[in-house]
């Protein structure tokens, strides 16, 4: 019997929201996050506006830009991207730990900076979580 193993930590993440200041919600809040409902039974987001959309292989490539039609997605980062990385979480790799991207977040930290720390904590603990703990800069 296999036994399934996962990094999700959906109680820290909904402390970290919680803790946010203000000016930190409102930027999580214009990346997207918090304005969107998703309906599973009929694979639509509904937004705030009214608008919805059926969530479908065309949408996810107009929204996130990725390949449509069995072109391969790239799994490497460029040096750019790493580099990025390793200058905002003051690391020497390009895999910070979650407990490490926690303790660069304070009330005073925004911007883009803050946008990225963030977003490696949301995929590293809730949208792709590694078996290791660590943020993913693939």
């Amino acid at each position: 019997m296999q036994i399934f193993r996962s990094n999700l930590k959906l109680g820290k993440f909904r402390t970290l929201l919680k803790n946010l200041s203000k000016d930190q919600k409102d930027l999580v809040k214009s990346c997207g996050f918090g304005t969107k409902r998703f309906d599973v039974h009929s694979r639509t987001v509904n937004l705030q506006n009214g608008s919805s959309f059926v969530l479908n292989p065309f949408t996810v490539h107009q929204i996130l830009g990725i390949p449509l039609g069995g072109r391969k997605i790239s799994t490497r980062a460029s040096k750019l991207v790493k580099d990025v990385i390793i200058d905002d979480t003051g690391t020497a790799t390009v895999a910070p730990t979650v407990d490490h991207l926690f303790s660069l977040l304070n009330s005073e930290l925004t911007g883009e900076k803050f946008v990225r720390i963030f977003m490696l904590i949301a995929l590293a603990i809730f949208l792709c979580p590694t078996s290791y703990g660590s943020a993913s800069s693939h």
